[in-house]
């Protein structure tokens, strides 16, 4: 593909301040996993009409040297997705690892109609996408912010509360959001800085996805998420299987 756009995500900011680990993968790596352009080129088993094609690509970098931050990038074919006339080349980019986190955080919570969806960090690109797959299916949603600024795009993104956690506690202002319910699904952004108030936050059989955590040591008070039988689960887009991922395209 030759590069149009490139996207970068907090991985690719972690991995270059090494916050994933003190080395480099590789003796060069060229990072960036998601990106956008035109097919330049196909291998002997992908048919010629792939060539000249609006495009956009994830897991550029994931398990390899190089990445999206380049002219071209070359990928398996499974990694490549059509890029419909009407969407630009910088919204191509940017679609990947952020919407394919979001759209299976949102369905690991399950059926969220009617029920009460609670995003940190909704002004981020996952959690833009988040707030919006999770009002498009039905649920109410509260958004965490750190300022006026983001909570206007979390408003615009579709969220029916916001919460600036820089001014209010988060845990008893979901609960008076909720009436004493709680939040039934936490979709995580930094398991470290909030997990210790997912006793206030979440309801009686509460349910949190984490995707991401600002360290790598995770705190949880024990006593009320075994007596409301939460569940926390974990996962990372970037090892999800092939057939898992393509749901997403």
């Amino acid at each position: 593909m030759r590069v149009a756009f490139s996207g970068v995500n907090p991985s690719d900011v972690k991995a270059r301040a090494g916050v994933s680990g003190p080395t480099m993968p590789y003796p060069r790596v060229i990072p960036h996993s998601d990106g956008a352009g035109v097919i330049d080129a196909v291998g002997k088993d992908i048919g010629s009409g792939w060539i000249g094609r609006r495009v956009w690509i994830f897991n550029g970098q994931w398990d390899r040297a190089a990445g999206t931050a380049a002219e071209y990038i070359v990928l398996p074919a499974s990694l490549v997705v059509v890029l419909p006339d009407s969407v630009s080349f910088e919204h191509g980019a940017s679609i990947g690892i952020p919407l394919m986190t979001a759209y299976h955080a949102i369905a690991w919570c399950g059926d969220v109609r009617n029920r009460t969806v609670l995003v940190p960090g909704a002004a981020g690109s996952v959690g833009q996408y988040a707030v919006q797959l999770a009002k498009r299916n039905g649920a109410r949603v509260i958004a965490t912010v750190s300022s006026e600024a983001k909570a206007a795009r979390a408003r615009a993104a579709g969220a029916d509360e916001v919460v600036n956690y820089r001014s209010e506690k988060v845990g008893p202002r979901v609960r008076e959001l909720t009436q004493g319910h709680g939040a039934d699904f936490v979709i995580e952004v930094d398991a470290a800085a909030n997990a210790p108030a997912y006793g206030e936050i979440l309801a009686y059989g509460g349910k949190v996805v984490v995707y991401g955590s600002g360290q790598g040591t995770i705190g949880m008070p024990f006593r009320p998420l075994i007596s409301s039988f939460a569940t926390v689960y974990f996962f990372i887009v970037y090892r999800l299987k092939a057939d898992v991922l393509l749901e997403t395209t």
